[in-house]
């Protein structure tokens, strides 16, 4: 556990919040290379008409191209569904963080209200009967003062008690919020020190755009080999391709990667 300080359900919210944290805020854009209807009908053509031993090994690197594309596809889903699922997970943690100890809290604060009520008129009675000492002081009435200062002496017994009970239920809310405040604040310490892991996700996606940009620019070269019915430029540009779209797949494999490490904390 990150913080064992935490309270469990409490510590569950910030597994969760950490997950949301180390996702991209959108999904990879690249894509593996792949050959269009009409480019793969001209590609069978030149395959054909090529030697041998090169159209062993167009076919082999095509067939390359599918199973990444495939691979590259079911990544894609895995970091859509990933990222989907993080971020209902997200509306979930921002309204457990919103109702963190809330009931607790609640019922202290109405601790705090009732207390204060119920004894409301003790505090009244205490008040007028002050009052009426220092008028009977001013009349300098000494069977009065000595009455009414026998009242107080007793009265001051419960009066006390009744404060230090409010005191004692104010103190108990105030420690529950403190208690609270200290959680949100570990909380946001444990996702500030996360800045590593969002720069390292970042990277990884501003490379994969860039392979991306490499793969599509290869495809132009690739299709334009074809159309010259160069079976020599078309083997060497789908090898460069497979080898880009390698490269954008394992680049995508370590984002899923750094989603599932985040989520087994």
């Amino acid at each position: 556990m990150l913080l064992p300080v935490l309270k469990k359900p409490f510590a569950l919210c910030l597994v969760v919040l950490i997950a949301v944290i180390w996702l991209p805020a959108q999904a990879f854009a690249a894509s593996a290379a792949s050959l269009t209807p009409s480019a793969k009908t001209a590609f069978d053509k030149v395959t054909a008409a090529a030697p041998a031993a090169v159209q062993t090994k167009l076919k082999d690197q095509y067939t390359q191209l599918l199973a990444i594309a495939a691979q590259d596809a079911k990544l894609d889903a895995e970091i859509k569904s990933l990222h989907n699922a993080n971020q209902e997970d997200l509306l979930k943690v921002n309204t457990k963080l919103k109702k963190l100890d809330e009931d607790k809290l609640a019922a202290l604060t109405k601790q705090v209200a009732d207390a204060k009520a119920h004894y409301q008129p003790l505090f009244d009675k205490y008040t007028d009967l002050n009052q009426q000492i220092t008028l009977a002081r001013k009349l300098k009435n000494k069977l009065l003062i000595s009455t009414l200062t026998t009242q107080q002496d007793v009265m001051k017994i419960a009066v006390t008690a009744a404060r230090d009970e409010i005191r004692k239920k104010e103190a108990a809310l105030k420690s529950a919020k403190d208690a609270k405040a200290k959680n949100v604040k570990q909380v946001k310490e444990t996702l500030a020190g996360m800045d590593a892991v969002n720069i390292k996700i970042k990277a990884e996606k501003s490379a994969s755009t860039s392979t991306g940009k490499l793969i599509t620019d290869g495809e132009k070269s690739l299709n334009q080999a074809i159309k010259l019915k160069d079976a020599s430029g078309t083997l060497a540009y789908i090898g460069s391709l497979n080898s880009l779209s390698r490269q954008l797949v394992e680049q995508k494999k370590k984002s899923a990667a750094s989603k599932r490490t985040s989520a087994a904390f």
